[in-house]
């Protein structure tokens, strides 16, 4: 009795757990496919814009955080206090640098493979 209904119900919902976050799923990648915003994921050539447009956020914030760090190091040896206005600005500008070049390398390898896809797509 009690039991039986107990896990028809539970399977039931489950059931249609199932059903929507599969139909969520669906509805996210047809609206990522017909939304115009998302259509230079299909062009090759933009694909390879953006990756390069990544590459040198990469290599600026990289550039950004050697000078600072540099600055830094020099600024210490000529008997700057650690704790220095100037030194905690530096130290900024290092620490952006660095979160900078993360998303920069994690959005160059999320262009690569979809830059592969389409590769292997076009072929």
């Amino acid at each position: 009795g009690y039991f039986t209904r107990l896990g028809s119900k539970v399977s039931a919902e489950l059931k249609s757990s199932a059903r929507r976050r599969r139909s969520s799923v669906h509805h996210l990648v047809n609206m990522l496919t017909a939304d115009p915003k998302y259509k230079w994921r299909r062009s090759r050539d933009e694909v390879y814009k953006a990756l390069h447009r990544k590459r040198l956020l990469t290599a600026w914030g990289a550039v950004a955080g050697a000078i600072s760090a540099t600055l830094q190091n020099e600024i210490l040896y000529k008997g700057f206090e650690p704790t220095s206005w100037f030194m905690n600005i530096l130290k900024a500008v290092n620490s952006v640098a660095t979160v900078v070049c993360c998303v920069g390398i994690y959005g160059e390898h999320w262009h690569l493979v979809l830059w592969e896809r389409l590769e292997r797509h076009l072929q």
